[in-house]
């Protein structure tokens, strides 16, 4: 009855270290539908996935429960750890929209969906729009702050931009994506020496694989010192 998905995912690993792989994940599938959408059951098939060192397993069933009704914020804030530490702003940005779909009020989803949109170069449109309503929620948050400015950069609007970022504390700047962006700004804009010390900054800290070749591209152009 309700422990059948357990049988399922045994009979999963049993196949598996037969060597039939497609028959253990025909098996795993069955065993994740059949938990339905009860957390007790998503709970014991993460617990098996983590001592079976089932990570691609266990990733998808993060995802199936993410995109479930039954406690999707723990699974989303675990996919965001991970894919932070992993530098994947493609899943990074799949995370973000669900969260944005669970509160779409939320200026800190709006934010973070334009920021990682911006960065791939995805729906730029909506990005920017995001990006707007964000700041104008919440001006003096230097985060939005400074993805506003980056909105503002990628459309060529690099004074507006600059003003904003600006305004920000040293302490803000000294964030690695907020430093990135002021770097940008400041090579639009004509200051290259500044640009150079501010890339620096952004260098000392854990950065997006997007953001290194935005800046590495922004540096080639303003050459050597």
């Amino acid at each position: 009855g309700e422990l059948d998905f357990q049988r399922r995912a045994l009979l999963a690993r049993v196949l598996r270290e037969a060597g039939d792989e497609p028959g253990s994940r025909t098996h795993w599938n069955s065993a994740v539908s059949t938990a339905g959408d009860r957390v007790e059951a998503y709970e014991t098939l993460m617990t098996l996935t983590r001592l079976w060192k089932w990570d691609a397993e266990q990733t998808a069933l993060l995802w199936v429960i993410a995109r479930g009704k039954a406690a999707p914020k723990p699974a989303l804030d675990e996919l965001l750890r991970r894919n932070l530490a992993e530098g994947r702003t493609m899943d990074l940005l799949a995370v973000f929209s669900r969260q944005l779909e669970l509160e779409p009020a939320s200026a800190e989803a709006k934010n973070n969906v334009a920021y990682a949109s911006l960065l791939l170069g995805a729906d730029r449109k909506r990005a920017e729009t995001l990006a707007t309503e964000a700041f104008r929620a919440a001006p003096q948050n230097p985060g939005f702050a400074a993805t506003y400015s980056f909105a503002l950069h990628t459309v060529g609007k690099n004074e507006e931009g600059l003003k904003i970022a600006q305004a920000l504390s040293e302490k803000d700047l000294a964030i690695p994506a907020n430093a990135m962006t002021y770097g940008l700004l400041l090579a639009a804009t004509g200051d290259r020496e500044e640009a150079r010390r501010r890339f620096e900054v952004a260098r000392q800290g854990k950065l997006l694989p997007e953001e290194k070749t935005l800046m590495d591209r922004a540096q080639a152009k303003l050459g050597a010192p």
